[in-house]
Formats: C-alpha cells, sequence, structure tokens
C-alpha cells in the first residue's frame, strides 16, 4: 500500500509558484515510501469543470507516476472538490476515517455508554445489514454478542444469519435476535449501528424517534419529521504525541484530518491483517475525543440527553 497525500500549495508568493498555478502543475515530495501532492490551485477550480479536469488529469499522472494505489485529501475546500470528484470515478482507494471507524465499532458504543453512565451489559444493539456480494467478514459481532444484553440483526440476508443465530445457540447457548419487519424491528432501538444499508434502506423502517444512529459505510442524514435522534458519521481520536511528530512533514499547517492520517499509517503497517490492526489500535491507547453529526460535533450534552429521553 503506497499513499499520496494531496493539499493545497499556501498562496503563491514566487513567482515559479505563480507560473506553477497557472499551468496546475503540482509540486511532489516524497514522505517515507509515500508522497506528498501540492495543488497550486490558486481558487480556480471550484465550480469549474473544464480547470477541474485539468486538475485531476495532471494528478492522475503523478500518481501513476509513484505508484500509489490510496489517497488521502486534506480538509481544504476546494482540495475536497477535487476528492468528490474522484469519489465519483471509483478508480482508486480513498482514506475517510471510516475504515477506522469500522474497526473501533465496540469503542464507539463504550465512549456513548460511558457518557451516558450505562453499562454495556445491561444495553441493547441493533445491527442493520444489507445482503452484499463481499461476503462481509461478521466477526465483529462477537464482541457484542459477548458483552451486550442482547444483539440485535435486521437485515435482508435473513438465511445467512439466522444460520449463525443456529450456530450460536447450539455452540453457546447464546441467543441473538435476526429480523427484518420493517414496522417493529427498531421502534424500541436504542442504539442502532448501521454496517451498511443505504439511506433509502433505512427510511423504510420505522425508528425508535430518539435513537442514536452510527453509520460505518457513508455519511447519513436521517431525517425524517419525526425523528429527533442522532446521526452519528465519524469521529476524532486522540493520537499518541509519536504519531503527531510522524505527521509534521506532512500535516505542517494541520491541513489534515489526524484521524486519516493516523489510519493511513494503521493501515500500511497491517493492511489485511484484522487482528493485528486491532491489537496495534490497543497497543497505540487511541481514545475517542468527539463524534462528528451531520452539522459538526457532537455536543456530548445531546448524547446524555437522549439516555434520558430513552429511559
Amino acid at each position: 500500500m503506497r499513499v499520496g497525500y494531496i493539499k493545497q500549495s499556501e498562496i503563491p508568493l514566487k513567482i515559479i509558484d505563480k507560473i506553477k498555478s497557472f499551468f496546475y502543475i503540482i509540486t511532489v515530495k516524497s514522505y517515507n515510501q509515500n508522497v506528498v501532492f501540492m495543488i497550486h490551485t490558486n481558487g480556480k477550480i471550484l465550480n469549474n469543470e473544464k480547470n477541474m479536469k485539468r486538475i485531476i488529469r495532471s494528478l492522475f499522472g503523478q500518481i501513476q507516476k509513484n505508484n500509489l494505489d490510496t489517497l488521502v485529501f486534506s480538509e481544504c475546500e476546494e482540495i475536497k472538490c477535487i476528492k468528490n470528484k474522484i469519489y465519483e470515478m471509483e478508480c482508486i482507494k480513498i482514506l475517510d476515517g471510516k475504515e477506522l471507524m469500522r474497526y473501533m465499532k465496540f469503542d464507539i458504543f463504550k465512549y456513548i455508554l460511558n457518557l451516558q453512565k450505562k453499562h454495556v451489559n445491561q444495553e441493547d444493539i441493533y445491527f442493520l445489514i444489507k445482503k452484499d456480494n463481499k461476503n462481509m467478514n461478521l466477526q465483529f459481532l462477537m464482541k457484542f454478542i459477548k458483552n451486550c444484553r442482547t444483539v440485535n440483526i435486521v437485515t435482508d440476508d435473513i438465511s445467512r444469519f439466522k444460520k449463525l443465530q443456529e450456530d450460536l445457540y447450539e455452540r453457546e447457548n447464546i441467543l441473538i435476535s435476526v429480523s427484518n419487519n420493517k414496522s417493529k424491528s427498531l421502534r424500541k432501538a436504542k442504539y442502532i449501528f448501521n454496517i451498511n444499508m443505504e439511506k433509502n434502506d433505512i427510511e423504510k423502517f420505522k425508528i425508535n424517534r430518539e435513537a442514536i444512529i452510527v453509520n460505518f459505510n457513508k455519511s447519513i442524514k436521517y431525517n425524517i419529521k419525526t425523528f429527533d435522534g442522532i446521526n452519528v458519521n465519524y469521529f476524532k481520536i486522540k493520537v499518541p504525541d509519536e504519531y503527531i511528530e510522524q505527521f509534521e512533514m506532512i500535516n505542517e499547517n494541520n491541513e489534515f484530518d489526524e484521524t486519516k492520517l493516523y489510519e493511513s499509517i494503521l493501515l500500511q503497517k497491517n493492511e489485511d491483517d484484522l487482528e493485528k490492526i486491532v491489537n496495534d489500535i490497543k497497543k497505540d491507547e487511541i481514545k475517542i475525543s468527539k463524534l462528528i453529526g451531520n452539522n459538526g460535533i457532537i455536543d456530548e450534552k445531546e448524547i446524555i440527553r437522549k439516555q434520558l429521553n430513552l429511559i
């Protein structure tokens, strides 16, 4: 896995930078085995399709030249604009923090419950899982099954999860719930972890109006009129000082979100080894500092208030 970190160059002050900006030339710097791209946009690509195509064409030339397969984008609005266009092409992996979220599902649940002064073994968790063709690894469920009061799977892949249900009961005398009832299955759910359903899938269900929904695949705004709960689409983490020092060359002016930077280092070390990834997160003592919703950082008091409403 080789990563390209893409950010906007500083406002061009030197003549050479102004020339680069005019011709959309990208400055390239090596970072360990990876590459930092500084794009000289000079504020000229937003809402300009022709300029956008030119910068993307130039960027892809550099990606191929440096044999990269993964990208991390800075938080600058113009760079986000480029990222959205590349997302649409679906031709290269883009790290956006969601993969780290998927590895930290149980941590997110504990973070919410700690704020609400609740215990995991006294709470019920609901998972929304849509049938896919990738044979999703379900190992993550075991942590919840062993610690929560009940685990409830809401899915259109009934046969697969009924088999899981039967196996668990036969082997360990553990019972999980499996359902796809649109009107009843989520009516009392307090905590809903949406693993891979789309917005239009979720809107078919009658959901507890005070529920907390955490989306692990895409950022989704569930905003049915009667819904007064919380949508969680992202998170912030506390990163150890040693990693902040590693980020210094890339993140000179805090252009990048540290969650994505940590995700890129973590996955480069252990790209396809789930056990090592989970162990490294634990070893690095990664802690969640904030949850992010549709309108930015979610106030902790709002999460606590949901607990009071859900009693």
